[in-house]
């Protein structure tokens, strides 16, 4: 895999079967880089019924390529009406730092804000997912206690609030 860490990350909504299919090798990625398995959540039947609950209009799945390949993904998922939750945030190790994951992050609060979804939510463990913390933070996610089940010990909750939010996206 060639990446060129001062080229910005190309991302678009996945859709076609190509697209797809990345998303899915993409998820697969994602879930092997943790001490624990996805299988409390029906991870495997998420990634064969892709876009499944992220399928416009309500949702979205979107894949970030650089130099051609496809080098990481977001998803987002109605939770209610007015509460999205954000989903499935991977960039391969060898592209990080080049700003794919900020870029992945804003296009889905571009997103949720355009649907109309008051707050978006999202789960994720701090030990293993450090430096995803500190991004969600940058763009104005703050903890919030837990807004589902998550048996994964250490889970951290977070809300950025779509209608207080101004615009620290730029």
């Amino acid at each position: 895999m060639f990446v060129e860490s001062n080229i910005t990350p190309f991302v678009v909504q996945a859709e076609s079967a190509e697209q797809l299919a990345a998303a899915r090798d993409l998820f697969e990625a994602y879930a092997n880089s943790f001490s624990y398995k996805l299988c409390f959540q029906s991870f495997a039947d998420e990634v064969a019924t892709l876009p499944g609950l992220y399928a416009p209009p309500k949702g979205g799945l979107w894949i970030a390529f650089n130099n051609g390949v496809a080098i990481g993904c977001i998803a987002l998922r109605p939770l209610s009406e007015d509460h999205a939750e954000l989903k499935r945030l991977y960039v391969r190790s060898k592209a990080r730092g080049a700003g794919a994951g900020k870029t992945l992050v804003k296009t889905a609060i571009h997103a949720a804000a355009r649907i109309g979804y008051k707050t978006i939510r999202l789960d994720t463990l701090p030990h293993e997912m450090g430096a995803a913390v500190r991004l969600y933070q940058s763009v104005g996610f703050v903890e919030i206690p837990p807004y589902m089940k998550n048996p994964v010990e250490g889970a951290l909750c977070m809300e950025l609030n779509l209608t207080a939010m101004k615009t620290n996206l730029a």
